[in-house]
């Protein structure tokens, strides 16, 4: 479409040669003779919109007292002539004495001159020269001398196009018309012309030594105007008009055709493909074909926009560097150029050139430049590739196109590995390119054509073999790391739908380290940079180059029963072409048992703005400091994956991953225990924590003091097998609750101990941990040597900053001897494997409190701090244990600053190991500060423990705060008779 625009122009340039000429001859024959001025008339023979009608422009000189020295002849845009129609002629021969052959006719000049005072009738020849240079056409005119009394004068009359910035109609510019020719004697003779005619031939059947028809009438059937300039020897101008209308527009013909080469293509390949508009059939019923005005051409499906084409780099070229209307070449970037274009006009032959990609405009982001040179005939036209935003099928547009015929037009986009485009990714029957076109002749008319099908063949087989590579740096068992994983999917096989992944046991996310992105606003690509966590990168495209993505991952809130989420930011701008930013969800979720993380991606993206991604490769770097934690176990492992194709298919792959030197990791967990009143059937509260940076529990076993056995009475309320499957277990069944704190959990897990009888000899201990994830330990019972001993195994390898095991009193434990009991030492004994396969044996001497008779006078505490790191904000958490507590009062030290407006949101308390709900009046009231200091107070008469935890932003640093430094708080905790005690508090800040 666009090159026959190009095509248009040439030929346009051609007519207006002769044109130039014949009215050069008028000039010629015309000498000054009086005021001076110009009359023209210019009408064809036959009006109807393009036909090969004769052209006759008159024109008539009054009061020539000034002698014409140049012209400037203006055709309307669509007459245009065609220099094939005729032999071509030299210029050397034509200003020969034997001039040209009739063969290279191509019109009649006539003039009324008048010599030595005698009005004559004057005639000549219009000739087609060969151009000179770039000169698209030139036409020579040669006029006898009145009564022969000189040689004839000879004129050459060049033609241009006016384009770029014009409408493409052909001018002829006359130079320095003699107004003198040598007679008798040989003497100088004036020769007056007072008016002349000149007529450029239309049809080969009214003039039959043309090879084909000359002249074409435009096609469009409005006011066509031809226009001459006029400038005398003493300097005075002049100029006249003269105006036609083209008739029925309604019947011309109009049958473009598009094609697309070549027909056949490998499957799922960068490709060159050329489109072809063109008009077979010439005339039809001996007229010309309409010229088109828009042109709207779409490949068929599956041909879409290569990834690949910005391997090397993709740059814009800008309006100014086009230069759209000017008669210059383009400055376009080489980066820029996406193919070439072909105009072949009728005129001049075939002109070539570029497309580039144009700079991107807020309602077309996808600009096309084309470009086309021959000589000095220069066409630049502006479209637009519009990809589908689904599919990427693509839909190229010119509009506004020059009113200039043409053979064809063909836009090549380039092919090889950077190929603009890539082929569909199934065999057979590919469709046809289709297109919609706009005539000059019926405005708001259409002819819709399309091609002849083009096949796609050698199709990959059917494979679909991902695969996944993982790392983690250093490979130091329990350390902090930076965790990489490499999704590769081979060339040619079918797209990544989605993908899941199964991480080893122990690679963990510190997901209490950094502030989480709330999903919706991940889902928007809005997330704050402070829940940044890595960066992915993406390699995308097809064949063997591609193009280079990449964008931040975000920490996202929990959701669809995820315990939080992975946001993959992509920013799609490839040079300059912005095709925004695409968010790509993976949910973590924990697998039941053993807590390692799940990730499963919903669907990834396939397309955006219009261009299909066709990733090859996805590397996702977890490389915030301080986010992911290694195993504390160098048992061999895998990273296991799970991939489903765009077509259904699935596959998978795994990475192995392994920690190494656990020997170098620590183990020395630590036990207390309390038994509480009653002393008969006593309460048991055992706490067991491990340092930060010691190995994982994997397993523990806990013999009880001697003192202590089972109470058989409450072996009746254990739950049964057939209920405990259906979650029916009556509440009797509850003998006490559980807490585990894990440096890596937002909260505390905590939740009911139940006894339930599974068959064997002694009923089992069944823990339901519940908080941001869900975690089931089962506790074994036996008694060997007569002494009740606890086992637990398969512990998750997760750091635990402290597990809390509160058995009810009066339930399911009985004292041996209450007399005796307060006389003795009654000893828990531990016995502990680590998962770096490191054991552990720890006694702890169970206190009684009840047996002092100041059970409320007497209190444990734990407190951390942490987030002193560089970066971080610090968190606290102070608890108290101890009997019949009504409320704890923390004063804070100078390191650590209170931010009271965001308590509200930051500050939990916690009565009896379950934390109070902040949406109830008395939740509200349950937490109170100061400037220095928070006070919680329980809402119920009295608590075994409180607990207090400033998080999320309550708590800023003050002065001196740094990791390892132990600072001093100060707590006052009072009973429910309002008695008062104060505890200093020495913790250690940690990162």
């Amino acid at each position: 479409m666009w090159e026959g625009s190009v095509m248009r122009s040439l030929t346009s340039r051609l007519a207006a040669a002769c044109a130039a000429a014949l009215a050069l001859c008028a000039v010629l024959s015309a000498s000054a003779f009086g005021a001076y001025g110009v009359q023209v008339t210019a009408e064809p023979a036959d009006p109807t919109a393009g036909a090969h009608s004769d052209l006759t422009i008159r024109l008539a000189f009054t009061d020539p007292s000034r002698d014409l020295k140049d012209m400037d002849l203006h055709l309307p845009a669509g007459l245009l002539g065609d220099p094939h129609a005729a032999d071509l002629c030299t210029v050397a021969t034509f200003q020969s004495d034997a001039g040209c052959p009739a063969a290279a006719q191509v019109g009649t000049v006539s003039s009324t001159a008048a010599a030595l005072g005698i009005p004559l009738l004057v005639e000549g020849e219009v000739y087609n020269l060969q151009p000179r240079g770039g000169e698209p056409a030139l036409l020579g005119i040669s006029l006898a001398a009145p009564l022969n009394l000189a040689a004839p004068i000879k004129l050459l009359s060049p033609i241009s196009a006016r384009a770029p910035g014009g409408d493409y109609g052909l001018d002829s510019a006359v130079r320095d018309v003699p107004n003198t020719a040598i007679g008798l004697g040989f003497l100088p003779l004036p020769i007056d012309v007072t008016n002349m005619s000149l007529t450029l031939w239309g049809s080969k059947a009214a003039h039959p030594t043309l090879k084909s028809s000359f002249l074409v009438n435009p096609t469009t059937c409005k006011p066509a105007t031809t226009t001459a300039n006029v400038t005398a020897y003493d300097g005075s101008k002049a100029s006249g008009s003269s105006t036609f209308t083209p008739t029925h527009c309604d019947t011309i013909g109009f049958k473009p055709a598009v094609s697309m080469t070549p027909t056949s293509f490998t499957a799922d390949q960068p490709a060159g493909v050329a489109a072809q508009v063109a008009f077979p059939d010439g005339d039809i019923g001996g007229r010309a074909q309409s010229q088109v005005r828009t042109a709207r051409v779409v490949l068929p499906p599956g041909f879409v926009l290569s990834a690949g084409v910005a391997a090397d780099g993709l740059e814009g070229c800008t309006d100014a560097q086009f230069a759209a209307k000017s008669d210059t070449d383009p400055a376009c970037p080489s980066l820029s150029n996406l193919g070439t274009v072909s105009f072949v006009s009728p005129l001049l032959g075939e002109l070539k050139g570029d497309v580039y990609l144009g700079m991107p405009t807020a309602d077309v982001p996808m600009r096309l430049f084309a470009y086309a040179r021959k000589g000095d005939v220069r066409v630049k036209l502006v479209g637009a590739t519009v990809p589908d935003p689904s599919t990427g099928q693509l839909t190229t547009v010119f509009d506004d196109l020059p009113e200039q015929p043409f053979k064809t037009f063909t836009l090549t986009f380039r092919g090889g590995d950077t190929a603009a485009l890539t082929t569909p990714q199934t065999c057979g029957d590919a469709g046809t390119v289709t297109g919609s076109f706009e005539p000059f002749s019926r405005p708001g008319t259409k002819a819709n054509v399309q091609s002849a099908p083009v096949t796609v063949t050698d199709c990959a087989p059917p494979t679909f073999t991902p695969n996944v590579g993982a790392s983690i740096t250093p490979t130091q068992a329990g350390a902090d790391s930076h965790a990489v994983i490499n999704i590769v999917r081979p060339d040619r096989q079918p797209r990544l739908s989605s993908l899941s992944m199964q991480m080893p046991p122990g690679l963990l996310g510190h997901l209490a380290s950094v502030p989480m992105c709330p999903i919706d606003q991940a889902r928007a690509a809005a997330c704050d940079p402070s829940t940044q966590v890595g960066t992915a990168s993406t390699e995308a495209g097809t064949g063997p180059r591609t193009v280079a993505l990449s964008g931040p991952i975000y920490l996202t809130s929990g959701f669809d029963g995820g315990v939080a989420g992975l946001a993959v930011v992509i920013n799609a701008k490839v040079g300059p072409l912005d095709l925004g930013r695409v968010a790509s969800i993976t949910k973590l979720s924990l697998r039941p048992g053993d807590l390692a993380i799940r990730a499963d991606t919903e669907p990834l993206p396939t397309i955006l703005g219009g261009v299909p991604l066709a990733i090859r490769s996805l590397t996702l770097a977890l490389d915030r400091d301080g986010f992911m934690l290694n195993p504390t176990s160098c048992a061999a492992s895998t990273l296991d994956a799970s991939f489903t194709a765009a077509d259904g298919q699935t596959a998978t792959a795994a990475a192995p991953l392994q920690a190494t030197g656990c020997e170098n990791l620590p183990f020395q967990p630590k036990v207390t225990a309390v038994l509480g009143a009653p002393l008969a059937n006593p309460s048991l509260k055992m706490t067991v924590a491990v340092p930060a940076g010691n190995a994982n529990v994997q397993s523990l076993a806990m013999a009880l003091p001697k003192e202590v056995g089972a109470n058989l009475k409450a072996l009746s309320g254990a739950c049964m097998a057939p209920q405990f499957a259906t979650n029916t277990c009556p509440d009797s069944s509850i003998v006490g609750t559980a807490t585990a704190d894990s440096p890596l959990s937002p909260t505390p897990l905590s939740g009911p101990v139940r006894i339930v009888q599974s068959g064997s000899t002694l009923p089992d201990l069944v823990i339901d941990l519940s908080g941001f994830t869900n975690l089931r330990l089962t506790i074994h019972n036996s008694f060997p040597g007569g002494r009740l001993k606890s086992t637990i195994d398969g512990v998750p390898d997760v750091p635990l900053s402290s597990f809390v095991l509160d058995l009810k009193g009066g339930g399911l434990l009985q004292t041996v001897d209450v007399k005796k009991i307060c006389s003795a030492k009654p000893t828990v004994e531990g016995e502990f494997v680590a998962h770096s396969g490191a054991t552990a044996k720890v006694d702890a001497v169970a206190s009684l409190p009840a047996c002092a008779g100041a059970a409320s006078a007497s209190y444990r505490t734990t407190a951390s701090l942490r987030g002193a790191g560089k970066g971080r904000t610090p968190t606290l958490s102070v608890k108290v244990r101890g009997s019949k507590l009504k409320s704890l009062r923390v004063t804070l030290p100078k390191q650590l600053r209170l931010d009271g407006k965001r308590l509200s949101r930051g500050g939990t308390v916690a009565q009896g190991g379950k934390r109070i709900s902040r949406k109830t009046a008395a939740g509200r009231r349950a937490l109170r500060h100061t400037k220095r200091t928070v006070t919680a107070r329980t809402t119920k008469t009295s608590t075994g423990s409180i607990q207090i935890r400033l998080a999320k932003g309550a708590l800023r640093k003050g002065k001196g705060l740094k990791v390892g430094k132990r600072v001093t708080l100060k707590l006052r905790v009072t009973n429910s008779a309002g008695k008062h005690k104060t505890i200093t508090v020495r913790v250690k800040a940690r990162k």
